[in-house]
């Protein structure tokens, strides 16, 4: 979640005053929020399209990186731009409904966008604590599902705020939730929707961690077995081993696979989103207004939407092949 506030002068947004606009205001502020916007809406496009157009990218597991592309695609669009025309004139210029719209991607979609982050997570413990499970009851039906109850959730804790200031709060001045009219609301939906989804993320790596390094020594004693099993198998045994071994593997890929990702999101989302929600989260309970560490959190916040394309590419190893082969004109890449 992040408050609107000028990074250069470091005002918060609720205590904005409309002044006359004699100019736009092209300082560091304005320029950094255009080039983050900008270049996280097109390396979001971009990598959205590549999962979506080659068809050897599409699995279950990318549902997901799907899904948070998309969702980082829809936040750029709809809040970014009023961040920065915010920034430009120096004062909110828009309507009232396009205030509205600002509010409910500031609160209500960057928690969606936070809940995707953690439904990797969650899916990444169910495949790796539970694989019998996950194998027999992990289909895009239950996927979407959990996308759609992970959204409605986020909605129905945040939305009630956003609906309440523009009906009754709404102060006449700049653009923000009226949080001081809906303390208990804004401490709640702040520990819960914003807080608690990175505090499970990071306390689930090192489980993760623990449990990745647990199964790959079981499989290479499982695999030691076999070996010597198929020493001693007869001949007409081989090809139905062939094709169980094909199987493992090719499960044993995309256990890493999946586990190369979340670990990169993991650590991109703790570095970038932690010093914004400590310093929010302590500002819904006491009064604090330290413009340096307010800006610090705000830069930093800003480029997970970029972190996160980039990574996933980087992590994604068929993404990388692919995405090479592009930069090499290679066209078999769009076949089937």
């Amino acid at each position: 979640m992040i408050r609107s506030w000028s990074i250069d002068n470091g005002t918060d947004s609720n205590d904005n005053i409309s002044v006359p606009i004699q100019k736009l205001n092209w300082g560091f502020g304005p320029i950094f929020l255009i080039t983050v916007t900008c270049v996280a809406f097109i390396l979001n496009v971009a990598v959205l399209l590549l999962f979506i157009c080659v068809r050897r990218l599409r699995s279950l597991f990318a549902l997901y990186i799907c899904a948070l592309l998309l969702s980082n695609v829809i936040f750029c669009a709809t809040n970014d731009w009023m961040i920065v025309t915010n920034q430009l004139f120096g004062t909110w210029p828009l309507s009232y409904a396009a205030c509205t719209l600002h509010m409910y991607a500031a609160w209500v979609w960057t928690g969606v966008t936070m809940h995707l982050h953690l439904l990797i997570t969650i899916n990444r413990i169910w495949a790796i604590s539970f694989p019998h499970s996950y194998r027999n009851h992990h289909n895009i039906k239950s996927a979407l599902i959990m996308m759609g109850l992970i959204t409605a959730y986020v909605h129905i804790m945040c939305l009630p705020g956003v609906v309440l200031d523009a009906l009754y709060y709404r102060v006449p001045d700049g653009c923000s939730l009226n949080t001081d009219k809906m303390i208990v609301w804004d401490a709640v939906v702040m520990i819960v929707i914003y807080d608690a989804p990175i505090a499970v993320m990071a306390g689930a790596l090192p489980f993760l961690w623990y449990q990745q390094h647990r199964k790959r020594r079981l499989v290479s004693v499982t695999q030691a077995n076999e070996l010597t099993r198929k020493a001693t198998a007869v001949a007409h045994s081989s090809a139905p081993n062939e094709v169980f071994e094909k199987g493992t593997r090719e499960r044993q890929r995309s256990g890493h696979r999946g586990f190369a990702v979340l670990t990169a999101l993991t650590i991109s989302v703790i570095l970038s989103w932690t010093p914004n929600q400590i310093y929010y989260t302590i500002a819904v309970f006491r009064d604090v207004d330290n413009a340096v560490v307010r800006q610090f959190a705000f830069i930093l916040y800003s480029l997970q939407a970029i972190a996160d394309p980039v990574l996933i590419v980087l992590t994604f190893q068929e993404a990388s092949a692919v995405l090479k082969r592009l930069t090499l004109c290679d066209t078999s890449t769009w076949r089937p």
